[in-house]
């Protein structure tokens, strides 16, 4: 059942009709059964909410299947007029239209990621593979474990090989195809601290990339069941050897479009819940105020930096893997945003204020002692920059009162923004 804050959204954005459709579960699951009753459809789990207002509305969700144990994954997206005219006439299994201009697309059907089906079929699979891994004969008959999926936008899987070692493969969209394979060229030495996941195989034909399989344990899990403050010393000490690697073929993040990044961000918060609309513009203006006096830094930065970015190794080395966003700019971006998660972390009570507190300190300091530099109080924009380019997170996540979850987190940049003193949590 939708909020009233939800049916608000859909009546504000006219331009996307079945927004309602895609967004209400049980109206998702009347529609399904309607449409097509042969799956024996027996109930909808909405997981993950993408909307660009004015634009398009995607929406997954976990479909039970009568005498299915195993969920089927379906999304389902809401265009706008002009985006639905510009689709491809659609003529397979994988997708069907529900109502005008919403598309349903069955896994792995997916107009973003035509190389999926593909590879969830054995046969075909193998022809990708010796493309990719043309040097990895054991690979090309391998089974595939799908470990995360973003529809439209990345499919990441696991090839499990013969003798216990693994590669891991993801096909993108084709506007992040090229960007992507590009960011994770990264000439990287082994160091006593840090690891890269080399690029084993590039398949441009098919949008794909493979790359080493680096064991180990996930930090995101570790910071939420057993943190310990030798885990983020090393994290942060692994990405000041991170920021030090060349930034050949690496495109600038320009002033321009940090600021059009933060602009877009308040300008889909104001549409979410328009009583926020001031207050989200108003930081956006703070934080770009300061880019625009702060001197420009560029190096290399991973771009999406977070506790789900870090493999803890043997022998003390981290592993700082999902490369594709990789680019040019200030370090301090990427403290700014690993902070900004575990201040979420510590709003969602996975956390102590306390055990926030020592892990950030933790990372910094580990991070100033490779760096041998103070980090300045600068860091607090960044870690506001950071928590803003979450902001929007509750509603995607589908949080029951997702307007406070926001309000909060707007606060708690304000709040950020007016410290005189690095300490944020």
């Amino acid at each position: 059942m939708l909020s009233t804050f939800d049916v608000n959204v859909i009546q504000r954005d006219q331009a996307i009709s079945g927004m309602k459709k895609v967004m209400d579960p049980d109206a998702f699951l009347s529609a399904l059964r309607t449409s097509q009753p042969e799956l024996n459809i027996t109930s909808v789990k909405l997981s993950y909410l993408r909307y660009r207002p004015t634009q398009s509305c995607l929406a997954a969700y976990q479909v039970v299947i009568q005498d299915t144990a195993t969920p089927m994954l379906i999304h389902a997206t809401a265009f706008n007029s002009k985006a639905w005219n510009k689709l491809p006439t659609l003529s397979d299994k994988y997708h069907f239209v529900l109502q005008n201009q919403v598309l349903v697309s069955l896994f792995p059907g997916d107009i973003k990621l035509p190389a999926l089906a593909q590879l969830m079929n054995h046969d075909s699979r193998q022809k990708i593979l010796k493309t990719l891994l043309p040097s990895k004969v054991k690979a090309w008959s391998s089974d595939l474990e799908t470990l995360a999926y973003k529809p439209q936008r990345r499919y990441v899987g696991r090839i499990h090989l013969e003798d216990t070692t693994s590669v891991l493969l993801k096909h993108y969209a084709k506007r992040n195809y090229d960007k992507s394979a590009s960011a994770t060229m990264i000439d990287c030495p082994t160091t006593s601290q840090l690891r890269i996941p080399r690029t084993l195989g590039q398949s441009p034909h098919h949008q794909c990339l493979a790359f080493e399989w680096l064991p180990g344990r996930l930090l995101e899990a570790e910071i939420t069941t057993n943190p310990t403050n030798h885990d983020l010393y090393s994290s942060g000490a692994a990405l000041a050897d991170f920021h030090a690697l060349t930034t050949d073929g690496l495109p600038q993040r320009s002033l321009p479009m940090q600021a059009d990044k933060l602009s877009a961000h308040a300008t889909t918060i104001a549409q979410l819940h328009p009583p926020l609309a001031s207050l989200a513009h108003k930081l956006a203006t703070r934080i770009n105020q300061y880019r625009l006096q702060a001197a420009p830094v560029f190096q290399r930065i991973h771009g999406d930096f977070a506790p789900s970015q870090i493999i803890l190794m043997e022998k003390g080395q981290v592993a700082i893997i999902d490369n594709d966003q990789n680019i040019c700019g200030d370090p301090l971006e990427d403290l700014g945003l690993f902070i900004a998660h575990l201040l979420r972390h510590q709003y969602k009570g996975k956390l102590t204020p306390q055990q926030a507190e020592s892990l950030i300190e933790s990372l910094i300091e580990g991070y100033q002692s490779t760096t041998q530099k103070k980090v300045t109080h600068a860091l607090r924009y960044h870690i506001a920059a950071g928590l803003f380019s979450l902001a929007h997170r509750p509603f995607r996540s589908r949080k029951p009162n997702w307007p406070e979850a926001m309000h909060k987190i707007l606060e708690q940049i304000n709040d950020i923004l007016h410290s005189s003193h690095r300490q944020i949590s």
